[in-house]
Order: structure tokens, then sequence, then C-alpha cells
């Protein structure tokens, strides 16, 4: 009795010590943020608390409207095989000027191309907790050139449910360049289609970011970023003005690693 339970431990050791081995084997070997796939690796765990992570901005957030504001943004990820990741942005909060639990979201990716150009399939549920707020979808098609340049492209489209649907459309775009293995700056960019397709917008910002690494352990990517979300707009798309918008949005935080 005492050896079968014996063997038992062994094995469940050993395969504790595989699946452990397996999701840190494909982040160590891509521990450069321009090589990462579009997905986690297997039995990792992404904790999204960084405007720069694999599934939108997380972290503290300072903005500067009408007033300065200040949010915070948690969730995390999980990668249930190499090509499928869910996790949730279960902690979006408005902090000043007025604290607010916002509406989270669940989400999952799935990756169906692989090599240096990598897309895959998301889709965001956003859960209606707020009051007077509506069940929200976003679908969206990401796309990555990985290399020491990484090109990210993510054209979404975002549905509203109230008594009519609402819609509207992002292509977020990213550029972003290894300068060392560890140690990453880019561009924050993009298209905005909102107010049914009426308003036409250009956000423009900078991002940088340092990775930290132990030789056996967890990965933590440090980033920030400085963006105008409205840096041109055109309210009028039959007009040919464009309005240029001061306003702007600071993001601060890191993504941590953690295989399981």
């Amino acid at each position: 009795m005492n050896l079968s339970k014996s063997i038992l431990s062994t094995l469940a050791l050993l395969l504790i010590t595989a699946l452990s081995g397996t999701a840190f084997a494909q982040l160590k070997a891509n521990p450069v943020y321009g090589q990462r796939n579009l997905t986690n690796a297997k039995n990792s765990v992404e904790i999204i608390a960084g405007p720069l992570g694999n599934y939108g901005g997380g972290g503290l957030v300072v903005t500067d409207g009408a007033e300065i504001g200040l949010g915070l943004n948690l969730g995390a990820a999980y990668g249930v095989n190499n090509d499928l990741s869910i996790g949730a942005m279960a902690a979006p909060l408005t902090i000043t000027p007025d604290f607010s639990y916002n509406n989270p979201t669940l989400f999952g990716k799935y990756r169906f191309l692989h090599g240096s150009f990598e897309a895959a399939g998301a889709l965001g549920l956003v859960i209606p907790v707020q009051s007077g707020s509506d069940f929200g979808m976003a679908i969206s098609v990401p796309m990555r050139n990985r290399g020491t340049l990484r090109l990210d492209v993510i054209p979404t489209l975002n549905l509203a449910f109230a008594d009519s649907v609402a819609t509207s459309v992002a292509v977020p775009i990213h550029a972003f360049y290894n300068i060392q293995q560890d140690l990453f700056v880019g561009l924050v960019t993009g298209l905005n289609f909102v107010n049914d397709f009426n308003t036409i917008s250009v956000p423009l910002g900078i991002g940088a970011g340092y990775t930290l690494q132990a030789p056996e352990g967890p990965m933590l990517d440090l980033t920030a970023t400085f963006t105008v979300p409205g840096f041109v707009s055109q309210p009028d798309p039959i007009g040919s003005s464009f309005v240029v918008d001061s306003g702007w949005a600071i993001g601060l935080g890191g993504s941590y690693h953690l295989y399981l």
C-alpha cells in the first residue's frame, strides 16, 4: 500500500514538474518582449497590472480631462494551452475624482496562425455591474509581427447592447523595438471610429518597458506609457477640419508571469 502511494506521489510530482517546465520553457525561450507569442504559454499565468500587457492596459492610469483622474485596472490571463488563453479584467476602478467599480470584462484569445507573423481571434464580454450600464462585446483579430521590431495591429469591433446596438471600431497599432534584450521602447497609435462612425480620432503616444527575469523563476515587465488619446480627431466626417486634443493619459505598472 505504501509502495503504491509512493509511486502515485512520484508520478504526480513528475507531472507537476513537467507542466511547470513546459510553461517555463515557453517563456524562457522568448523572454524578449518583441519575440513573445500572442497567447500565454501552457499552464502559465499573466497578472495584468501594466499598460503594455497581452490583453489591453492595466495598472495605474492618470488622465487629464476636465480634471485630473486616477484609475486602477487589474486582471489575469491563463494559458489553457500554447494557443488558447482565457482571463478577466476583474478590477477596473476609478479612484478619483469619484470612486467607482467599473464593468469587468471576461475574455478569451485563440492563436490560429504561428510563426514570425501571428494572428488570433479574441472575444471580450463586458459584464454590466454599474447602474445604467449595458452588456458589451468586443470582437478582435490581434496580429503580431515578431522580431527585434515588434508590430501589433488589433482590429476590434465593439458592440454595446441597449435599446439599439451601438457599434464602434478601434484599430490599436503598437510598434516596439528592443534596444537590448531586457529594454524596449516604442510608439502607441491607431484609429478609432466612434459616435456611429461620425467621429474619427487618432491617438498618439510613446511607451517603454524593462524585463526582469530570474534564472529559474517568474518574469516581470515594468512598463509605462504617455498618450494623447485624441491627438487628432475629425468630429465631422463631411467637413475637412481636424481638431487637436491636448488631454493626456499616463499608464504605469507591470505584467507578472508565473509558471505553474
